[in-house]
């Protein structure tokens, strides 16, 4: 069973956290906004943090134009969705947020993915 559901009966079919009303998109907006998960799991205390985690890692970047902030290139990391400009997979940032890093120690980790691109490619992620 997914992490994320999508009901007609549930937030009007808003992709939502299964067993919950709580849309993903207020996880994702939480972790942009620089908060670990920890912070999200207390607003929100009928979400696990299995769930979340979860949840997250069904996050994918949408690459499907050439304005995007993650690309994938067979060329380059073997085809892994990695930051615009960089070699740092997608992956990594999902990574920070599981084990309870906030935006900023990703950017302390990994100072060539802008704050912009990061930003942007949660935006674009589908789930």
């Amino acid at each position: 069973m997914s992490a994320i559901v999508v009901d007609p009966e549930i937030q009007g079919g808003v992709p939502c956290l299964r067993g919950t009303r709580v849309p993903v998109s207020s996880l994702v907006e939480c972790l942009k906004g620089g908060a670990p998960l920890d912070e999200f799991l207390r607003q929100f205390p009928t979400v696990t943090k299995e769930l979340a985690v979860e949840a997250l890692a069904l996050l994918s970047p949408d690459c499907s134009n050439d304005e995007c902030a993650v690309i994938s290139d067979p060329e380059r990391m073997s085809g892994t969705p990695c930051f615009l400009g960089t070699r740092v997979p997608f992956k990594n940032l999902i990574d920070y947020f599981a084990h309870g890093r906030a935006l900023d120690e990703f950017f302390e980790d990994f100072p060539t993915v802008g704050r912009e691109v990061a930003i942007r490619a949660l935006d674009e992620a589908r789930y």
